[in-house]
């Protein structure tokens, strides 16, 4: 993406999904006291960030979550190429 360009909403959506499972990864104090309907959101959060992360390693490198059991990720890099993006 152009970064004069604005953001798709897939990239606001991704952006959002990995920003609501930072919890999961220990960013917050509070979220290993989540219980019931917050921890069932929290994990949710935590499936569509995986995802998201393993669809475009570069957000885990940007949030620094590329380590541990993501730390594969830092080594992966989406296909910003002109093939790439017509396969996409």
């Amino acid at each position: 993406m152009n970064p004069l360009q604005s953001p798709s909403r897939r990239q606001l959506l991704l952006t959002a999904a990995a920003a609501g499972a930072l919890p999961m990864f220990g960013a917050h104090p509070s979220a290993a006291q989540a219980t019931g309907k917050t921890a069932a959101m929290n994990a949710l959060y935590g499936v569509f960030a995986q995802e998201n992360f393993k669809a475009a390693p570069e957000f885990a490198t940007n949030l620094g979550v590329d380590v541990g059991p993501l730390a594969d990720l830092k080594h992966r890099v989406s296909d910003v190429s002109l093939k790439g993006a017509a396969d996409a």
